[in-house]
């Protein structure tokens, strides 16, 4: 789709990125036929930038969320490949309030999958947390995209958005 990205084909989310494309390729197809209607994009989740790259280059303002400082370097350099200046990183987790949340990194094997502990789980680090509500609290003047991937934590991204997915 015309943008460049560096992955890591020796640890598991890199090797499926760059050999197996069933899955993405498709999501872009459905994506590049409905991207003119946004005007502005959250990549919640936002790994080594797959979606933020695809985004940044169609959409005219994009916000990737990322609490795991090894995959935000990562973006940070996926970015620079293509030079959208329209991405802003955050550091953070998308999660059911803003305060600080629990993280669990992921481990070498598959470094995409942290996520935010939960059910009691013990982390490895408190990361900034915040809700959508506090993040879009301006009203938007141009309809908005989500994209979640974050480890089964969707639902507490979308708690912490009742308000405004309610209202826009």
């Amino acid at each position: 789709f015309g943008q460049k990205i560096q992955v890591d084909p020796s640890e598991l989310h890199g090797f499926y990125v760059y050999y197996e494309c069933d899955y993405d390729d498709p999501v872009f197809v459905f994506l590049e036929s409905r991207v003119s209607r946004y005007g502005r994009a959250l990549d919640v989740g936002a790994n080594v930038g797959i979606y933020t790259v695809f985004l940044g280059a169609r959409i005219a303002q994009v916000d990737a969320f990322e609490p795991a400082p090894w995959l935000v370097a990562r973006l940070r350099e996926n970015l620079a490949l293509t030079g959208p200046s329209n991405v802003v990183i955050h550091e953070a987790c998308v999660a059911e309030r803003s305060t600080a949340v629990e993280f669990v990194s992921s481990g070498p094997v598959n470094r995409g999958i942290g996520q935010i502990a939960t059910n009691g789980e013990d982390g490895d680090g408190l990361r900034t947390g915040v809700c959508i509500d506090d993040f879009l609290s301006e009203p938007l003047t141009e309809p908005c995209l989500i994209k979640l991937d974050i480890e089964g934590a969707e639902w507490l991204a979308v708690r912490g958005g009742r308000q405004r997915l309610a209202a826009d």
